[in-house]
């Protein structure tokens, strides 16, 4: 129970820290190796890593994509590319646990979108995110957290455009959400406009084909004349008490947006406001609540004073954007009044 308590302390301190950079001792580990560059300390360093990880025999950590190190202990915790996760001590060399990353048995990509998943497999963590991710937050996409300075941590990954927060102490998932379930591309001077131009002499695509943003789920019809809306979807999330029973609660807040013909004005509309409530368990673990009404999880937020820009993520990691609201998800021609607030 103390454990479980500690792990729900650290889901608060987690968004209140990265949202409004509070001083809580909350680490973000390397930059994410196939996205940018490392300096050489850190490869040797992830190399020494892999090192340990071998000697265990764990393949899936052969090639390790980010590491956050505990300064206290000198244990790390390690991302494999084959999305698995590893606790090691780096000066004895050992592998002490290790965890397969899977799906959060409750998220699901959004129904309301469109796609084919014979192409586009949206059951399971994808490894590389869209680039650059959703406020730069995936160069970095293993952090975590001693809170109360017991040597207790949590993970929180950001992987993909998806949010997930792992418990070494349960050993599992606890909570994941997708802050970016987006499926749009505005065309410009791309590889599919070139494809397409390739394949009709030369000739733009008319106006009144084309969408202020275009699936990209459906490049490949596409490139052959046949356009279809995209999608933008973003997700916020919010960490209280809101039910007042002693137990905090996660809310959810969910939007999703259709984009409208080039010829047609606004650019988009939105086709989805959706307010999810979840409660923990005894194993610690988030469960979403049918129950709860949307009215009176927005009677929360509202009590509350928290808006859409209050909500995590909010805030931009991209170089000269540091600090700064994620553009995408405070568009202006999302028409939306909420994300102005």
């Amino acid at each position: 129970m103390i454990k479980m308590k500690k792990l729900i302390i650290f889901i608060v301190c987690l968004v209140f820290f990265l949202s409004s950079y509070s001083d809580i001792n909350i680490e973000t580990g390397s930059k994410h190796r196939d996205l940018t560059s490392l300096p050489t300390s850190d490869k040797f360093k992830v190399w020494d890593l892999e090192e340990a990880a071998a000697l265990k025999g764990i393949s899936a950590l052969d090639s390790i994509a980010s590491y956050v190190t505990d300064t206290t202990t000198e244990l790390n915790y390690v991302l494999g590319r084959e999305l698995h996760l590893g606790e090691i001590d780096s000066a004895k060399k050992v592998l002490i646990r290790d965890w397969p990353l899977v799906r959060w048995g409750d998220l699901f990509y959004p129904p309301q979108i469109p796609v084919d998943l014979t192409i586009n497999n949206h059951s399971e963590i994808k490894f590389f995110p869209k680039n650059p991710s959703l406020g730069c937050l995936s160069n970095s996409p293993l952090r975590y957290g001693d809170i109360e300075g017991d040597g207790q941590k949590e993970l929180a990954l950001f992987l993909s455009d998806e949010l997930i927060v792992f418990s070494p102490q349960a050993q599992k998932t606890v909570f994941a959400m997708f802050i970016d379930a987006s499926d749009w591309w505005s065309w410009g001077e791309d590889s599919l406009l070139k494809t397409y131009l390739q394949d009709h002499s030369g000739e733009r695509p008319s106006e009144e084909l084309l969408y202020h943003g275009n699936s990209h789920n459906s490049s490949d019809h596409a490139i052959r004349g046949n356009f279809y809306p995209g999608y933008r979807a973003y997700s916020k999330m919010y960490v209280g008490d809101y039910d007042n029973n002693g137990s905090l609660d996660i809310v959810k807040w969910q939007k999703i947006y259709r984009s409208n013909k080039k010829t047609e004005s606004p650019a988009w509309v939105q086709i989805l406001n959706e307010f999810t409530h979840y409660i923990r368990d005894e194993t610690g673990e988030y469960i979403p609540q049918e129950d709860t009404t949307e009215q009176t999880i927005q009677g929360w937020l509202t009590s509350n004073n928290l808006t859409w820009q209050k909500g995590f993520p909010s805030k931009s990691e991209c170089a000269g954007q540091e600090g700064q609201l994620i553009p995408e998800m405070h568009d202006p021609l999302l028409n939306d009044p909420d994300v102005l607030q």
